[in-house]
């Protein structure tokens, strides 16, 4: 809707009511809100939003802001005070963030059991404990003997597969590793750098289930082997939202067989950060070659086909599914990569570099 034709039907409505007292009101309250969002001063914003509430004392979105900005100026006691007045003996589902601010007013003044007591009404009124948990405001409540179970947190936890322990030189070897965490942007590095005759070749992450809360998803990295003998991929630090674990290292035998030599696999970079799909993408549309801080990235949407030729030394495949489905598909290139990634059907044609 334009501004002109808001204004004309808002004229309308008020030649319509003529002087009615609570479209007055309300029309007053919305002034209030919007100087007490235009001024910058923070003690002159909870006198108008008191006024704003005073005209309007049934609006729930009012008192909670009210509230706030009563806490932004280190006004604990009003800000509870007018949470206080906004909420029934039986509060209703309707009352929610009211209950979950006032919690984070107690905890925050280091009133644990006012603030779990809270949590405990919003828990009965159907909140999902792990948004409470994913809430930074009841931090100080997690290491409680007694409430922390109110907020739990989603940990990050992973394993390994068991791969096999011999490969044949010059053949794939493939380490899935199986995560389970909050969401955000996983990292996995290695700090102790993998032998370069491990060549990175593909990298696909399936996100097997997801919800606001949690992600488990699986990660099948599969390295070209380049050398006879015991390799070793070294321990895994993987971090995500905070949190950090480490997976332990693992062994395999690169086994000759004949006149095999390693020529067909030449030596990778010792790499000490493994490429993640899904947090190379955030903020990268498909169809764009993109410069990242240690390469570059081309990416295509799960129905396109295309190519990359000739495939330039240390390129790393990358595939991203859910649930088993393509969602999308592309490269990671060195730097220094020359080729050309091409997408026929959608007219796509990039020199890289």
């Amino acid at each position: 809707m334009t501004a002109a034709r808001y204004a004309w039907i808002w004229a309308l409505a008020w030649t319509a009511c003529g002087a009615d007292p609570q479209l007055q009101a309300a029309r007053a309250s919305l002034q209030d809100w919007e100087s007490a969002q235009a001024t910058a001063d923070a003690r002159e914003a909870v006198a108008h939003l008191e006024a704003a509430l005073a005209r309007d004392p049934g609006s729930l979105a009012l008192r909670r802001a009210l509230a706030r900005q009563q806490v932004a100026v280190a006004d604990l006691g009003a800000a509870i005070s007018t949470l206080d007045a906004g909420l029934p003996s039986t509060p209703t589902a309707d009352h929610i963030h009211l209950l979950r601010d006032r919690a984070a007013i107690h905890a925050r003044a280091g009133d644990l059991d006012r603030a779990a007591a809270d949590l405990r009404a919003c828990i009965a009124l159907g909140t999902d404990p792990r948004a409470l948990g994913a809430d930074p405001a009841y931090r100080t409540l997690v290491a409680h003997p007694v409430h922390g179970s109110l907020v739990p947190q989603v940990s990050l936890t992973a394993d390994h597969s068991s791969p096999p322990e011999k490969v044949l030189l010059g053949e794939t070897w493939t380490a899935t590793l199986r995560v389970d965490g909050p969401p955000g942007l996983l990292e996995v590095a290695v700090p102790d750098g993998v032998p370069p005759e491990l060549r990175l070749e593909e990298v696909v992450e399936d996100v097997v289930e997801q919800d606001a809360f949690h992600v488990r998803r699986e990660l099948r990295f599969e390295w070209r082997v380049g050398r006879a003998g015991t390799l070793r991929l070294p321990p895994l630090e993987l971090r995500l939202d905070g949190q950090a674990t480490t997976l332990p290292a693992q062994s395999l035998t690169g086994v000759k067989l004949g006149s095999a030599t390693a020529a067909s696999a030449p030596p990778g970079p010792r790499r000490t950060r493994l490429p993640v799909p899904s947090a190379l993408v955030p903020d990268h549309p498909a169809g764009v070659l993109h410069t990242l801080t240690d390469g570059r990235l081309v990416r295509a949407e799960a129905h396109w086909s295309c190519t990359l030729r000739p495939r330039p030394p240390g390129a790393v495949r990358l595939v991203q599914r859910r649930a088993g489905q393509p969602h999308w598909s592309g490269w990671w290139l060195p730097r220094e990569a020359e080729a050309t990634w091409r997408c026929a059907a959608e007219a796509i044609s990039l020199q890289i570099p």
